[in-house]
């Protein structure tokens, strides 16, 4: 599939509705891998962009106006994982609509993560995915995040942790 004309921005707090149900709708090819009684705590979760924006800055992906993924950039502090070192800024929730996958969406926004970490002078960006993510591993290992940790949670499975030293992020080709 060709990549979409997207623009990136700040998402608006009206939007955050539309964007949690986009990010449910995002991770629900992976309720498999989920204990059934972790599923409805991780959707709440994944579905509370308000409660991520108050810490972080949300970004939303635009084609034709209409949002198509969002993401959430913490600074550091207390919402990135200790596994990840002092400095570090910290994605979450990155998400794209289902029919929007394989278009740029995830990579730009990704991109977009890491301008603005650089930006604001941290020294590295970070974060987690779980194992069976296969297609987001395959973008953050092309974008030069490497593993450095793994953690394993009883209902939610094996999580792979992320770091991209932003000295290196230029280096890396699309």
């Amino acid at each position: 599939m060709r990549d979409l004309a997207l623009v990136i921005r700040d998402a608006h707090p009206d939007e955050y509705p539309h964007l949690g149900a986009l990010t449910v709708a995002a991770f629900e090819e992976y309720r498999a891998g989920v204990a059934p009684e972790a599923w409805a705590p991780y959707i709440a979760d994944l579905e509370d962009v308000a409660g991520r924006a108050r810490s972080a800055r949300t970004l939303v992906a635009l084609a034709g106006g209409e949002p198509v993924g969002v993401v959430a950039l913490f600074p550091p502090g207390p919402e990135v994982p200790e596994e990840l070192p002092p400095g570090t800024a910290y994605i979450r929730a990155l998400a794209t609509d289902p029919a929007r996958r394989g278009q740029g969406v995830g990579r730009a926004l990704t991109q977009a993560c890491i301008e603005a970490a650089r930006a604001g002078g941290h020294r590295a960006i970070g974060l987690m995915t779980h194992e069976m993510m296969s297609g987001p591993r395959r973008l953050y290992e092309g974008l030069g995040f490497r593993e450095i940790a793994t953690l394993t949670w009883p209902v939610y499975g094996r999580f792979l942790v992320y770091l991209l030293p932003l000295e290196a992020a230029g280096a890396t080709q699309p």
